[in-house]
């Protein structure tokens, strides 16, 4: 049995990596590297379902458990800038929702304005996906797939009343205290 600092320190270790992954997703997609970057889409999802898991099983001994959402935002606006350096997605766009999403996700630390960034980067990159044909194109909508069956019952009672909650308080002007997700 691993002990729970051990499975805390993985989990922090997934964290971090994966907040390394959005730079790396950014140069992929804006050099036209769609196969690779596909693949990397996959393993960060697969690195956010499992650090999340191994979070909750060190009883909340992780360190970096403030930043698993942020890092989860990096890959989806590392998504999204390589798209527009590519010219796949129009640079006003881009940069509205980076700058402009991105910043009121940081100065009021809003779980939903992350996860427009995120949905807007991960679904303009499975659109060209589409468009282009790209062998690879499935892997990410796998993984999704899987996650989402596995993670349905969080979804449903933790991540989408989130979702719903963060775009009122967002509307508010209300700032949080965290960007953690709520537990559940």
């Amino acid at each position: 049995m691993i002990a729970p600092p051990a499975l805390a320190l993985s989990a922090d270790g997934l964290t971090a990596a994966r907040a390394l992954l959005g730079p790396v997703l950014a140069s992929l997609v804006a050099t036209g590297r769609l196969s690779a970057a596909a693949v990397v889409l996959g393993v960060a999802w697969i690195s956010d379902a499992l650090d999340g898991r191994l979070a909750r099983a060190s009883g909340g001994l992780s360190r970096l458990g403030n930043w698993d959402f942020p890092a989860d935002v990096v890959v989806g606006a590392g998504i999204l800038a390589g798209l527009a350096l590519a010219g796949a997605v129009p640079l006003p766009l881009a940069v509205l929702v980076l700058v402009g999403l991105g910043s009121a996700f940081l100065v009021l630390r809003n779980p939903a304005l992350g996860m427009a960034v995120q949905a807007i980067g991960y679904g303009a990159f499975l659109w060209r996906l589409w468009v282009e044909r790209v062998a690879a194109g499935w892997i990410p909508v796998a993984v999704a797939a899987g996650i989402g069956l596995l993670e349905r019952r969080r979804f449903v009672r933790v991540v989408l009343p989130s979702f719903f909650r963060g775009v009122a308080s967002a509307l508010r002007l209300r700032r949080h205290d965290t960007f953690r997700l709520p537990e559940g």
